[in-house]
């Protein structure tokens, strides 16, 4: 078993970062190179990925923010609404980053007259090599979204919590990694456009749902018998 005892925060001078912010932010230029290598080989010129990755970045932010927002806590940000723009404070959804890369995209394609599901597989493979490892990576040394307790030999003592806990971001982590690979190996094959990318969303949202079996059920709001995510993953 671990004890975490990691810090989040990282200290240059007189500057401090937090590893999620570096984490994130390496996740994306991940996305963003692998997406604009396929991308290309879907017949996509340099020029127009380079110009979709700012949009990407937009939409993310108000998709992973505002899902958050009005699905997880709105109980909350209807008394502080000021507050729904302060980032820095926490409060991601990744099926508001699906949502909001789904509608740049479609947007950007509809103007440019190119490819939605074309730019959409490309996207699939580079966002779940990216960001759906290195923000997991981020939330396990922030010490945050842990699992329920746990006797199993790689159990994990978070602070903050007692017992030790399942790993969950972790798990999720690998996850995503998994997926990647299986992405990877379909993408040999001609199938549809846009296959990639329902195949990526169907097996990540499936992941997700079953991983949230071991969250703190303490954290985590409900629908009856099944958590906020589980019921996102199922729409």
């Amino acid at each position: 078993m671990f004890v975490h005892t990691l810090n989040p925060l990282i200290q240059i001078g007189p500057i401090t970062l937090r590893y999620y912010g570096i984490l994130f932010f390496v996740g994306f230029v991940i996305a963003f190179l692998v997406t604009r290598k396929i991308a290309e080989e879907n017949g996509f010129g340099k020029d127009n990925i380079d110009a979709f990755f700012l949009i990407a970045v937009i939409s993310t932010l108000i998709g992973i923010r505002l899902f958050h927002v009005f699905v997880y806590s709105w109980d909350y940000f209807k008394l502080r609404p000021l507050e729904i723009l302060f980032f820095w404070k926490g409060g991601l959804s990744s099926h508001g980053a699906i949502i909001g890369l789904f509608i740049g995209a479609y947007i950007f394609t509809h103007v440019k007259k190119l490819s939605f599901y074309k730019l959409l597989d490309a996207m699939a493979i580079g966002v779940l090599i990216g960001p759906a490892i290195t923000v997991r990576l981020g939330n396990f040394i922030n010490g945050e979204l842990v699992g329920s307790i746990t006797s199993l030999p790689w159990g994990v003592k978070f602070p903050k919590f007692d017992w030790f806990r399942h790993p969950v971001q972790l798990y999720q982590a690998m996850y995503n990694f998994s997926i990647f690979l299986i992405l990877m190996k379909f993408r040999k094959y001609k199938f549809q456009d846009g296959f990639i990318f329902y195949l990526g969303v169907t097996l990540w949202t499936i992941s997700r749902f079953l991983v949230e079996f071991l969250r703190d059920p303490a954290s985590s709001k409900h629908f009856y018998f099944l958590t906020t995510a589980q019921f996102a993953s199922l729409l």
